[in-house]
């Protein structure tokens, strides 16, 4: 590679590592569902709070937040951006399968630290129930974000409105507690 194609590469770096810190401000609310709650129990102890989804990905997965929508709190506390954005990727490229769903006790059905889009569609057609599905979003203890973009793609594709009240609930929204 050339010198000048080097120094436009770090160039260009720079500017998407600047623009991916100036950018959190600017993502729009989530909006919140508080009656998609009801039926699914979280207790206020699983709400996450501190470090969130957003401080890993910045803006890289665009407004919408691309297909990640929960990580494991060390992967956010290492900044592990790579790995979220890679995340991500693979799972809009090569969707975990239902059989994987049968093959794991919690809801990172491929044990790479992130929950995507894609495994929560594996346990909705599964045959899990809504409170099943709760369940092993809970047991990860990790920290979630939903934008309203995902939201529609979730319910767009089936997923019930208490599956996507019990996302709201992990990520602090729509209050503490709803019951199933």
């Amino acid at each position: 590679m050339t010198r000048q194609r080097v120094s436009l590469w770090v160039s260009l770096l720079a500017a998407t590592a600047a623009l991916g810190v100036g950018c959190q401000a600017n993502k729009p609310a989530v909006a919140t569902n508080a009656d998609a709650t009801e039926g699914v129990a979280i207790p206020a102890a699983a709400i996450n709070r501190g470090p969130v989804l957003t401080d890993l990905i910045g803006g890289d997965l665009g407004i919408g937040g691309g297909y990640l929508i929960a990580a494991a709190p060390e992967k956010i506390q290492r900044r592990q951006h790579q790995q979220a954005i890679a995340a991500a990727h693979k799972a809009e490229e090569s969707p975990v399968t239902v059989q994987q769903v049968h093959e794991s006790e919690n809801a990172d059905l491929n044990g790479d630290g992130f929950i995507t889009l894609d495994e929560i569609l594996a346990m909705a057609r599964s045959g899990l129930s809504d409170r099943e599905i709760a369940d092993r979003l809970q047991k990860t203890h990790f920290i979630f974000r939903v934008t309203p973009q995902q939201e529609r793609y979730l319910t767009d594709r089936g997923v019930s409105q208490n599956v996507i009240g019990a996302l709201h609930a992990l990520s602090g929204e729509g209050g503490a507690q709803a019951s199933l």
